[in-house]
């Protein structure tokens, strides 16, 4: 399900670096490009970045994970932010058919905040507590910089690039144990995935599936700019069930190469089609769809 957001105020691009205290929504106005359009643009076509780039919408797992990032890492915002939507004597969220329940939901949102489903806030709430609970998660969210903004220019291709980790690591209580001796330093980011996703014989297929080798290598690489840094990168991923589960995942070097001949790539496409002024959608070409290679060894019997 994609969410119609309000388009982002005009906002003023700072100048290359790093910086701290930025907003999300000052961050996601900066015009710049993003990693989160930049896959867009790869995996899919120019027309679609194009279309996320004036549409701009949330989809619901985008939201979710803006929900337990801010619960999770800056949980002294939230008040600020967020506010449980009216619900009824059975605690689900309360349905707009009275006036008098319309009258209700106009309170709430004269407030200006985001209004979040009880399950929602849940959710948030247990992925907290088991980022913390882990031996080497919750070291790391307690030691870190939160929502870090970094805006470089590319050198190669001139464009203007932006990334938003969620932590800058540096702490001593932190152990890792790496095919190689790693300083205590690190950037990273928290992801949620469906239980059994985040398992360590399993997560590569969810990275591969999400593309997050892409986003580990477009982050990793905006900071060396900045800084002249090469810091290890790994995701903190928690498994969304009544009792979820954590795994930490650092980003192999392989992984690194993978990610940034997918976003070097994507970056020249974007840059032709500024140059051009045209956003090509899919080829013009007559293809040819075939069932998926489980389903006819099944249905056809034929050997695996």
């Amino acid at each position: 399900m994609i969410e119609s957001v309000t388009k982002p105020p005009v906002v003023e691009t700072p100048e290359p670096g790093v910086h701290e205290n930025v907003s999300f929504a000052d961050y996601r106005a900066w015009q710049a490009v993003s990693q989160t359009g930049m896959k867009i643009l790869e995996e899919e076509s120019a027309s679609s970045f194009r279309e996320m780039r004036d549409f701009p919408r949330d989809s619901k797992a985008f939201r979710e994970g803006r929900l337990v990032d801010c619960y999770s890492l800056e949980p002294e915002q939230w008040p600020d932010k967020y506010t449980l939507a009216p619900t009824a004597k059975d605690g689900t969220v309360l349905a707009k058919r009275s006036k008098a329940d319309k009258a209700t939901w106009a309170q709430y949102e004269e407030r200006g905040k985001e209004l979040v489903k009880p399950a929602e806030l849940e959710l948030a709430k247990a992925m907290r507590a088991a980022f913390m609970a882990h031996s080497i998660a919750g070291p790391m969210v307690t030691d870190s910089k939160k929502q870090v903004s970094l805006l470089w220019q590319d050198a190669e291709t001139g464009i203007l690039c932006k990334a938003r980790p969620d932590m800058v690591v540096e702490t001593h209580r932190l152990v890792m144990e790496w095919a190689q001796p790693l300083p205590y330093r690190c950037l990273a980011d928290l992801k949620t995935t469906r239980p059994g996703h985040a398992h360590p014989r399993r997560f590569y297929r969810t990275l591969a599936e999400w593309g997050y080798q892409f986003q580990a290598a477009f982050y990793r690489d905006g900071w060396e700019v900045l800084t002249g840094e090469k810091l290890p990168f790994l995701f903190v991923v928690g498994e969304k069930r009544p009792y979820p589960l954590v795994a930490v995942h650092g980003v192999t070097d392989r992984a690194f190469m993978v990610g940034r001949i997918q976003y070097r790539n994507a970056l020249r496409i974007y840059q032709q089609c500024v140059l051009s002024g045209e956003w090509p959608g899919y080829d013009e070409l007559l293809y040819e769809v075939d069932v998926p290679e489980w389903l006819a060894r099944r249905e056809l019997g034929e050997e695996a």
